[in-house]
């Protein structure tokens, strides 16, 4: 097994980033686009993706709402080379309401596929997952704003 350790800090509350994160069944909420297929509920759901390059399935391995800490497995699909997979990833407060993910990856490449390159790539990954994660809370908070500063100027008579 290879392993990609990163950790990133995203400007957004860790209870808001944790709300989002921790709907395994929404990830195409904030992630992407494409489509996805919820099976089950709760530990050992399964979500099958298909974001334009082939569907693959994730299970949900774990979920700790104290710890912040979620994990998931690849059921099917060979996504960037690998035929096994496995994520762990922990948020946690980095102070003046940002957040760190920390991502622990795991995995073993299909065929002849370059191992480091798939780390490379999983890396990538990482970092795109926890910016769309914070562009999508972002614009929920924008949102909440806009829509706090129309309740303030609607006249008291119209509401």
């Amino acid at each position: 097994m290879h392993d990609v350790v990163r950790d990133f800090t995203i400007s957004c509350d860790v209870d808001k980033a944790w709300s989002v994160f921790s709907d395994f069944a929404g990830f195409l909420n904030w992630a992407g686009s494409g489509d996805i297929r919820i099976e089950g509920e709760g530990i050992g759901m399964i979500r099958h993706l298909n974001m334009g390059v082939g569907e693959i399935a994730e299970r949900l391995d774990k979920k700790d709402d104290d710890a912040r800490a979620l994990a998931y497995s690849l059921v099917y699909g060979e996504p960037l080379g690998m035929k096994v997979y496995r994520a762990e990833v922990h948020l946690t407060s980095a102070g003046d309401g940002s957040t760190t993910l920390h991502w622990h990856g795991s995995f073993e490449t299909t065929g002849d596929v370059n191992a480091a390159d798939v780390s490379s790539n999983l890396a990538t990954a990482f970092e795109g997952m926890s910016n769309a994660l914070a562009a999508f809370i972002n614009s929920l908070e924008r949102a909440e704003d806009s829509l706090e500063r129309a309740e303030e100027d609607t006249p008291l008579s119209s509401r």
